[in-house]
């Protein structure tokens, strides 16, 4: 026979399980046990299993998915009706389709059974717990037995007592003495019963704190047996060097006032294995209220402890990455309403994590569109859909944002949901990413690209068509051909300096600017920038004034970026000033260092922009004028003024000209 070949009738089912019952994937019953209606008289086919039955142990959602993971457990159920307990286990049948309880009812005294109208034969044969009724039924008549004896006893001293006082009262000891023995021994049992039923170590030590007992979850914890503990103190078997010495002085001072306590401690198994427990001890005294026993009950709290520190190593590591993050984020809860900013966000929107706590997150994070008018935010679509909403990763799609100042920025926003066990959106993360900056770079980098495409054009338009000239002319004039010949060159030479330009700001932003160093003349570098830009002046027939030193003006460093500097401000200069204009070079000595200006009497620069000429590609707006340009060379000139620790600055108002301003110092640069 195999097991798979054993069938049971219905009637044979229910003699074998007369408590079980089955139900459904949608919790109702489909079947049960004969006598089942006994305890649970609304039990019927169809009916809902909700309305019927409480789960009691273990403390899960009565639901199908979660009784899938956990079929191993002992179930404990409580009819509605009635109160009556039930003990056993529930098996999934036909894949999952059904479920299947098998037990009987749970009573701790026989009188509950006669109180339900049961009697031994609504039982199965096989059921313990008839067993365990019936010892408890045999333990109380032997205890009836027991008092029924002792009264006879007593009347029987009564019928002595004239003639032996002394017997009498020697007596009377012996009765108190065994009485007491009997309630002890009692009560032992009875802890002795629960105790091998929990999980939690047990142990009962005499008045002196010495273990006369423990459970079996005591040697499953602390991998000691009674017999390697007996007569002997917990603290002297399971602590070690790592135990809060203060936590066992404590727990001394309270065994030694005979006074129960509650403590954590770590403690030591057999093996070495560290373990946490939480410990509740209380002590026992007999009629006489002499302490006669310690009950101490030991939980181990290892995996509760690691878990709270690792959710703790967790939320640091979470608040420790929202710190650093550089993006602005906002928690929310199921309603919408702020938990949490991390820095970045808090400044980007003036709100500190604190006061915006519990506000609408349309009050904290404001958003517009480029016509004024207010928009949700993300998570709105995004609680909606339980969907991920946005993209923080592109500059497409930028939103306005209400700034600290009140002025808007432009950001790019993702909103998260944030869903339980279920599917349900019970939260929600917002990140959003200020681009303003990345746009006005973006923007910048197009202006850049088209003004080298059309500096480019130019002088290349102008070499392509004097040369094609010269090629269709070889009997040109000697004079003309020269002069055709240095328009080529004067062209080239600005095709020369834009490409420079280029790849000198290529190297700066990949790290490769290399610096020459060695004794200069500045004076001398300053003629030669003069010398260097005088065709340009002359073309615009702009004067070119200079006041320099008598005598030399050593410096120490590099001579062609020196030079790059007074000739990028002189080529400025004559470029923004007015036809006829002039342009004056001062270079003077000074205690600090050198002093180099330059000045000009042409269209100047608004105020508003003078913090922005020296960035990279940045052009100052000049409305129905194009004047060619980069926009690189300021930035590579303040560069080159900062490697050597100068600075440089520019005084100007719109119409009056600009003057800038060089300061060098004289010691060699680092």
């Amino acid at each position: 026979m195999t097991p798979g070949s054993i069938h049971l009738s219905a009637a044979e089912f229910c003699e074998a399980f007369p408590y079980h019952f089955a139900f459904d994937r949608e919790l109702r019953v489909v079947q049960f046990g004969s006598n089942l209606p006994r305890i649970c008289p609304r039990i019927e086919v169809g009916a809902p299993v909700g309305g019927l039955l409480e789960l009691r142990r273990p403390h899960i959602p009565f639901l199908p998915a979660v009784l899938e993971k956990n079929l191993k457990e002992l179930f404990l159920i409580e009819c509605s009706s009635t109160g009556t307990l039930m003990r056993g286990q529930i098996i999934a049948r036909e894949g999952g389709r059904h479920f299947l309880f098998l037990g009987s009812p749970w009573f701790t005294d026989a009188g509950e059974v006669i109180a339900a109208g049961l009697g031994l034969h609504d039982f199965a044969i096989h059921d313990p717990g008839m067993d365990m009724l019936l010892v408890m039924q045999a333990q109380k008549t032997a205890l009836g037995e027991l008092k029924d004896l002792t009264t006879l006893l007593t009347r029987q001293r009564a019928e002595l007592r004239a003639a032996n006082q002394e017997l009498k009262a020697r007596n009377e000891v012996l009765q108190a003495l065994e009485q007491a023995r009997i309630r002890n021994d009692k009560e032992i049992r009875l802890l002795s019963l629960v105790a091998s039923r929990t999980d939690n170590a047990v142990v009962i030590t005499d008045s002196r704190g010495l273990i006369v007992w423990v459970n079996e979850g005591f040697r499953r914890i602390t991998e000691y047996t009674l017999e390697e503990v007996a007569h002997r103190t917990p603290g002297s078997v399971l602590q070690g060097p790592d135990t809060d010495k203060g936590v066992v002085a404590q727990i001394r001072d309270q065994v030694r006032a005979g006074q129960g306590f509650k403590a954590e401690l770590l403690n030591y198994s057999k093996s070495g294995r560290k373990y946490w427990i939480q410990i509740e001890v209380q002590p026992v005294f007999d009629e006489q209220g002499d302490l006669v026993n310690y009950l101490a009950i030991e939980t181990d709290t290892t995996d509760q402890r690691r878990a709270q520190e690792a959710l703790r190593s967790e939320k640091e590591v979470l608040s420790a990455t929202l710190r650093s993050i550089v993006d602005g984020v906002i928690v929310v809860d199921d309603s919408q309403r702020v938990q949490l900013l991390n820095p970045a966000a808090e400044t980007f929107t003036g709100w500190s994590s604190a006061r915006a706590a519990g506000r609408p997150i349309d009050e904290v994070f404001v958003l517009a569109d480029p016509a004024g008018s207010t928009l949700p935010s993300p998570l709105a679509e995004a609680f909606r859909t339980g969907e991920v909403v946005g993209n923080i990763h592109t500059l497409e799609g930028g939103l306005l944002m209400q700034g600290v100042d009140g002025h808007p920025v432009t950001v790019v926003a993702s909103a998260v949901p944030m869903l339980d066990s279920e599917g349900r959106v019970n939260g929600g993360l917002l990140v959003f990413r200020d681009i303003t900056s990345e746009l006005d770079t973006k923007q910048m980098r197009q202006d850049f690209v088209h003004s080298v495409s059309h500096e480019l054009h130019t002088p290349l338009t102008t070499i392509s068509g004097f040369v094609t000239t010269l090629l269709r002319d070889p009997e040109m004039p000697l004079e003309l051909r020269s002069e055709f010949l240095r328009i080529v060159e004067t062209q080239a030479t600005r095709l020369r300096r834009l490409v420079q330009d280029i790849l000198e700001i290529s190297r700066v932003e990949g790290g490769e600017h290399m610096y020459e160093s060695g004794e200069v003349d500045l004076r001398a570098i300053t003629l030669m920038s003069l010398e260097e830009v005088q065709a340009q002046a002359e073309t615009r027939h702009i004067r070119l004034d200079h006041v320099l030193p008598p005598s030399t003006a050593p410096f120490t460093g590099d001579a062609a970026r020196l030079q790059s500097v007074v000739t990028n401000l002189l080529t400025n200069a004559i470029k923004f000033s007015h036809e006829r204009g002039r342009v004056t070079l001062r270079l003077e000595v000074d205690r600090a260092g050198y002093r180099l200006t330059v000045k000009d009497d042409g269209i100047g620069i608004p105020k508003s922009e003078q913090t922005r000429i020296f960035e990279k590609f940045y052009r100052v707006p000049r409305p129905g004028r194009q004047i060619p340009g980069t926009g690189l060379g300021l930035s590579l000139t303040q560069g080159i003024i900062h490697h050597y620790g100068g600075r440089i600055e520019v005084e100007s108002d719109p119409g009056t000209g600009a003057c800038f301003i060089v300061h060098l110092p004289r010691n060699t640069p680092s």
